[in-house]
């Protein structure tokens, strides 16, 4: 077996051997074309690398072949230096990528733990910011309900006439918030303390429209009967002007049929005339002319107001010429009585002083007369009259 030479030189390749003469020996240049190393190459299979020629194989002097230059122990152990060299790589790779991972991990659990540190901050700062609102306004609520409870007891003292119901659901709401304010949960149950707070607005409000109404009518009566007494005041001032009138002419009618009388007898006697005799007393004046009448309409609204009162509807108010005569016969007599011919209800009486309203009321008073004036009726006719400061009044309903 030929002896190969040892070249230290890394990647040197054998050359061929030359026999004398500068000839080269056969089968050099297919060995010189073999032992050419490619210029990429990948590393071999783990058995090619383990796998060597058998010892037992022939060398070329032996067979007499070619010389082949016998593989280096370098050249040999290259594609295990290459594969240790990927080995080391590959491990440094998968070390290097185990950091960088293991850093990221920690990077990113590092950024949730943060996230979550911010998220509790802020869920935090919230509570606080909402817990002082509600102390502000659970304050401002308390401020609300007493500024509620003194406007609502103004408005009771300022709607009397409101009626019981709108005052006593308005006196309701204020005693309810009063007690909300007072609990020991309003301080800081702001919501609820603004629920009883706007409970009291609707009563509130439903008084005050009760007593505009009540003043509204209130007005209306009073000018109402104002007006009637204006109109009384002037229909009496006429009658007791015509009434005068009509008692003048009377007196000189008198005196001139007595003096008429007293000359004529002086001038039939023959003599000279007799002095004329003291004039008799007056008699009593009739009837027909007694008193002063009143306004009829003045006592029909005193009577139809009466019957507003108990819910009942108004009747038509008429003027009678028969009812106002059988006043003036009741203040001839100084008493009062019924009429002798009736073809309905009747009620008669007198008061002092003179009013409408006073004579209702005395009516009123009287079972008897009070049944006509509630009395299923239309139409009262009325005749009033008034004499030595009383008035007299008949009425008849139908």
């Amino acid at each position: 077996m030929a002896a190969v030479k040892k070249d230290d030189r890394l990647g040197s390749v054998p050359t061929a051997r030359v026999r004398a003469g500068g000839e080269a020996a056969p089968g050099a240049r297919e060995a010189t074309r073999q032992a050419t190393l490619p210029t990429q190459f990948s590393a071999p299979p783990v058995e090619s690398v383990e796998t060597q020629a058998p010892s037992s194989a022939p060398s070329p002097t032996e067979t007499g072949g070619p010389l082949v230059p016998a593989p280096s122990r370098q050249t040999a152990s290259r594609p295990r230096r290459v594969l240790r060299v990927v080995a080391i790589g590959t491990v440094a790779v998968v070390l290097v990528g185990a950091v960088l991972l293991s850093r990221a991990d920690a990077s990113a659990r590092s950024a949730e733990a943060a996230r979550a540190q911010a998220q509790a901050a802020a869920v935090d700062a919230i509570r606080v910011s909402n817990h002082a609102w509600q102390v502000r306004g659970a304050t401002l609520t308390a401020e609300a309900a007493g500024n509620t409870i003194a406007a609502a007891v103004a408005t009771l003292e300022a709607t009397p006439q409101a009626g019981d119901a709108p005052r006593a659901a308005l006196q309701s709401a204020v005693d309810a918030l009063r007690g909300a304010l007072s609990s020991p949960g309003s301080a800081s149950d702001a919501t609820a303390l603004a629920a009883v707070v706007a409970r009291v607005a609707a009563p509130q409000q439903a008084a005050v429209t009760a007593q505009t109404t009540w003043q509204a009518a209130e007005d209306a009566r009073v000018a109402a009967a104002k007006a009637a007494a204006d109109q009384a005041a002037a229909a009496q001032a006429a009658a007791d002007q015509a009434a005068a009138a009509k008692a003048a002419v009377s007196t000189t009618r008198t005196t001139t049929a007595r003096t008429t009388t007293a000359m004529r007898t002086a001038t039939s006697s023959g003599g000279s005339p007799a002095p004329a005799a003291p004039a008799p007393a007056a008699p009593a004046p009739a009837a027909s002319t007694v008193g002063v009448e009143y306004s009829a309409a003045t006592v029909g609204a005193a009577l139809n107001a009466f019957r507003a009162s108990r819910g009942l509807p108004p009747m038509a108010i008429v003027r009678s010429a028969d009812r106002v005569e059988h006043a003036r016969e009741m203040a001839a007599s100084n008493s009062i009585w019924h009429s002798a011919v009736r073809t309905m209800w009747e009620i008669v009486g007198r008061v002092m002083p003179v009013s409408a309203t006073a004579m209702i009321d005395a009516y009123a008073n009287s079972p008897s007369h009070l049944a006509v004036m509630v009395g299923n009726f239309s139409t009262a006719y009325i005749g009033a009259v008034t004499y030595n400061g009383m008035l007299y009044t008949s009425i008849q309903c139908g």
